[in-house]
């Protein structure tokens, strides 16, 4: 069973490759690997290799990307059964990606991050999609007009439909900008899904695993300002003063005039020590 700095290490090997390089797979099941340190990464990774080639059969030479889109979509969720599901705003059982491939159900990221290994695995490269409070994937190949959401059983949403999902997660107008909709890094991919732990874990009610999870977005994102003031908040809340006190150092360089918490930060430089 590797120790917990030798876990961390492993996470540290996989983030720290070039960006196309990076298998998110791999990194997902690294951060899951903290919370089940008897995890075997490699059983799981050939967990996905079988699924693959289960899809490969039902996918003819040379098919086009929506004949593929369509043999994955079937596979995972009308064979498998895979489905989404709401659980993880309080429970990260639907997060690490170890529990999302053994029960099956996940978030909108886990179910995406499904999908991408799979996809990946045919030979089809699909990038993710930081659509606003969901997470959206689509192929690589400019042909294809449209977007995959994994968390709806693979459905393939239109630009009019993407601003219909806008509508049901925020239940109020909001416009859908270019943005919502352009891919993202496999390093951003990887952050969303420890943010969405972080959640879990802050509602939850466990700052300590919630620490955990922003140590590991400061690891792919050293500068992220907010992440350091969240760390802080955390490790104060946890007594860790001095370390609290460092986090806070950092956050007021980062960012010198900080809008709301600045005088709750001063205050607890000037009194920790």
């Amino acid at each position: 069973m590797p120790h917990t700095s030798a876990i961390r290490q492993l996470f540290c090997q996989e983030i720290c490759k070039p960006d196309t390089e990076m298998s998110l797979d791999r990194a997902a099941l690294y951060v899951a690997l903290e919370e089940y340190p008897a995890l075997d990464v490699e059983a799981y990774l050939k967990m996905l290799d079988d699924m693959a080639a289960s899809v490969e059969k039902q996918i003819p030479r040379n098919a086009p990307t929506y004949e593929v889109i369509d043999a994955i979509s079937d596979r995972l969720f009308h064979q498998l059964g895979y489905m989404g599901t709401t659980m993880h705003f309080s429970n990260p059982i639907a997060i690490h990606f170890n529990d999302v491939l053994d029960r099956r159900v996940g978030v909108p990221i886990t179910l995406s991050l499904v999908y991408l290994a799979i996809a990946r695995r045919v030979g089809l490269p699909m990038v993710g999609i930081g659509f606003p409070g969901h997470f959206l994937i689509r192929p690589e190949d400019p042909t294809f007009d449209g977007w995959v959401d994994p968390f709806y059983r693979g459905a393939i949403l239109t630009r009019q439909d993407c601003q219909f999902r806008l509508l049901e997660i925020f239940r109020q107008p909001v416009e859908l900008k270019d943005e919502y909709l352009q891919p993202l890094p496999s390093r951003q991919v990887l952050a969303r899904l420890l943010t969405t732990l972080k959640m879990a874990y802050l509602n939850g009610g466990n700052p300590r695993k919630a620490l955990v999870a922003t140590e590991r977005i400061l690891l792919l994102f050293p500068d992220r300002a907010d992440e350091w003031r969240d760390r802080g908040m955390l490790n104060y809340q946890l007594n860790h003063f001095s370390e609290a006190r460092q986090d806070f150092t950092r956050y007021l360089k980062l960012v010198p005039n900080p809008p709301e918490d600045a005088s709750f930060i001063q205050g607890v430089l000037n009194t920790v020590q």
